[in-house]
């Protein structure tokens, strides 16, 4: 997961601050030099997370198309769940998935609008992800009380 104050991520923003001015459309994966990052380097970095949980014994089936749309589709939930303008919303999809038109994003709203929002997100992550949910609960734990132990 993208961590927007960890160092590295920092340290890439700058390099995007410097050559356009502004990190307020900054991408959410930025590479090495500060640039978008490819969807062959994403590839590249889910295949190292491949290899990695096949060395504890798990398979990660699905690819980084539905990442990204479980990412979307959270994000537009969260903030139609804040009361936020659907153009906001549009806008901001829009932004950080890189998408040209309004009629893309349009898809995540839809289905985060739903009356069964959760119930219907809760079983497709489950689907999609549910092996790996108690692990990624369990390190996040651990990186709390590791944080509070540093604080």
């Amino acid at each position: 997961m993208v961590n927007r104050n960890d160092e590295e991520h920092q340290h890439r923003l700058s390099k995007w601050q410097l050559a356009k001015g502004s990190c307020d459309y900054a991408p959410l994966f930025l590479n090495r030099s500060g640039n978008f990052m490819s969807p062959k380097s994403v590839g590249n970095v889910i295949s190292k997370v491949r290899k990695e949980l096949r060395l504890v014994g798990k398979v990660l089936k699905r690819d980084f198309h539905y990442l990204r749309s479980t990412f979307a589709t959270n994000l537009a939930g969260f903030l139609i769940h804040k009361n936020l303008p659907i153009g906001f919303v549009q806008f901001k999809l829009m932004q950080l998935m890189g998408y040209a038109d309004f009629s893309t994003t349009q898809k995540y709203i839809n289905f985060a609008r739903s009356l069964t929002f959760d119930k219907q997100m809760a079983s497709w992550v489950d689907k999609l992800f549910g092996e790996f949910v108690a692990p990624l609960q369990e390190d996040a734990f651990k990186a709390e009380i590791e944080a509070d132990a540093n604080a």
